[in-house]
Formats: C-alpha cells, sequence, structure tokens
C-alpha cells in the first residue's frame, strides 16, 4: 500500500459507463489507473487518459498474472455480469489486493460479492463514478453530488484551520468561492435514563456562528472550488 495517500495506484476493471467515468475521475486527479475490459472499443475511451489500458478478459484466472496488479492499492470490480465479478473479486483477493471495491445492482449481490472478499461495495449509477473518485482521493471530503456541470454539493469535514472561528471570519465565499448551507454537528445528550447518548443536529449557519471540532459542513460551489477545497489540510 502507498504511504503516501497521491501514490496511490487503482485498477478498474470492467469498463461500462460506471468504470470509464471511474477510471477518467481518477486519472483526471492525477492518480495512475490500470483500466482492464476485454472490449476494445471501452478501452479505447480512456487511452491516452490513464496510465494502463488492458485488453484482459477478468473471467479466466491468468488476469491476474497478465495484469500487472503488484503495486495496485485499489481495485475496482466494475463488472456487469454478476458471475464474473464474483471470481474476479476471488482472484484479486488470492494475489493480495491490499482493498478491493465492487459495485453490485441487488442486495443479494452486495452480500456474496463481501463474502467473497470485497471490502466495499457500490451503486453502478453514472455519478457514482465520480463520487466514489472524490471519496477514494479526498480523505475531507465525505460525500460529492454534481447538481451541474459546473456546481456541486459537498459535505466536508471542518479543517483544523477552521475549527474556532466565525464564519464572517473565514469568509469562505470569497477565499474559496463557496458557501455553508448547513452544519451537521455532532453532541452528546442524556436519554430519559440519563445516559449519554450520540446525537447529531442540522445548523442552518448565520455569519456570527463559530465552527466546531467534528463539524461536517454543506457547502455548495463550483467543482473548481471544491477540488480546491478537498486539496487543503
Amino acid at each position: 500500500m502507498a504511504e503516501d495517500d497521491r501514490d496511490r495506484v487503482y485498477a478498474v476493471i470492467g469498463l461500462g459507463r460506471f468504470g470509464i467515468h471511474l477510471a477518467m475521475a481518477l486519472a483526471d486527479r492525477g492518480f495512475s489507473v490500470v483500466a482492464i475490459d476485454n472490449d476494445p472499443v471501452a478501452l479505447d475511451a480512456v487511452k491516452g487518459k490513464v496510465a494502463q489500458a488492458l485488453l484482459i478478459d477478468a473471467e479466466e484466472e491468468s488476469f491476474v498474472i497478465r495484469a500487472p496488479l503488484d503495486d495496485v492499492d485499489v481495485a475496482i470490480v466494475s463488472l456487469k455480469q454478476f458471475e464474473v465479478a464474483i471470481l474476479a473479486v476471488l482472484y484479486l483477493k488470492q494475489v493480495g489486493v491490499p482493498y478491493i471495491i465492487a459495485r453490485a445492482e441487488t442486495a443479494i449481490h452486495a452480500h456474496a460479492l463481501t463474502k467473497v472478499g470485497a471490502d466495499q461495495i457500490v451503486n453502478v449509477e453514472e455519478e457514482s463514478g465520480q463520487r466514489l473518485a472524490h471519496n477514494l482521493t479526498s480523505p475531507h471530503i465525505l460525500d460529492v453530488i454534481r447538481l451541474s456541470n459546473i456546481v456541486t454539493l459537498a459535505e466536508v469535514v471542518a479543517h483544523s484551520n477552521i475549527v474556532n472561528k466565525q464564519l464572517k471570519e473565514l469568509d469562505l465565499r470569497n477565499q474559496y468561492g463557496i458557501s455553508i448551507v448547513a452544519i451537521r454537528r455532532i453532541q452528546l445528550k442524556m436519554d430519559e435514563e440519563g445516559l449519554p447518548v450520540q446525537g447529531e443536529e442540522l445548523l442552518l449557519p448565520g455569519p456570527n456562528d463559530t465552527v466546531e471540532v467534528g463539524d461536517i459542513l454543506i457547502v455548495v460551489g463550483t467543482n473548481s472550488a471544491v477540488d480546491k477545497l478537498q486539496g487543503e489540510d
């Protein structure tokens, strides 16, 4: 596993709509991507944009030998055929890929893929590929939804450099070009028996409100503004 997140190598196995969007989104963020599919037309869609585009059938066990998986940190299995996806996850597990993500169309498929070694399950919509790329590569970004080709809604963990500061002092609109529309705040409350329980409060903040440790900021901004924000530590 790469010590630096930015050095991670991703393998995307299966280039349907989801796989293509995911591979290109990861490559656009500067990561090394190995794209694998048995369809040359699908591979043409990502050639020149990913580090390697390989014509290999994941249904054959030899694919883990032919594919350069030794340096892969995360493999995403995005195959339409459920039986082939099961085999691919098994093969990847056998060769020791550290983290395996698989797409599933049903809860039963998700359960089976988890049983054979998938560490994470995702859905199959086109937008999910973009969101998964953000979630994989941006530790401060919990979720991303593209509202349009220009505007993004994102959930962002409050960085240490903005904690204990008022929103008017941070002036995020001018600094980043984003607006905070809400804050999710974890709070300890007492239940009926007087025992502490963890609860969550959704705040609609004003300029005098202060960001606290553990706050999750729900922000809206241009795609480039959110991308800039995700790179801040």
